[in-house]
């Protein structure tokens, strides 16, 4: 009896445990007023899903000079 209950708890606390997986990051560029698309890039990142989406928005940027604005917005696929 306290095998069965050994190996059910040991189940149950594997469930609860977030494992690491392939998120795709992409990132899409744009250089001018309108927000056109320019470019797009993708990055893969092994991570926790919370972890990989921060690190994902984390790589977003914004940066005006002039007339105009260079903008890099990332998000999880």
């Amino acid at each position: 009896m306290k095998k069965v209950l050994f190996i059910g708890l040991l189940f149950g606390a594997m469930s609860l445990t977030s494992c690491k997986k392939d998120y795709t990051c992409e990132c899409i560029t744009s250089t001018n007023m309108e927000g056109i698309a320019d470019s797009s890039t993708s990055v893969t990142i092994n991570d926790k899903k919370d972890d990989a989406k921060d690190q994902c928005e984390n790589m977003s940027t914004s940066v005006t000079s002039g007339d105009y604005k260079t903008s890099t917005d990332c998000k999880i696929k």
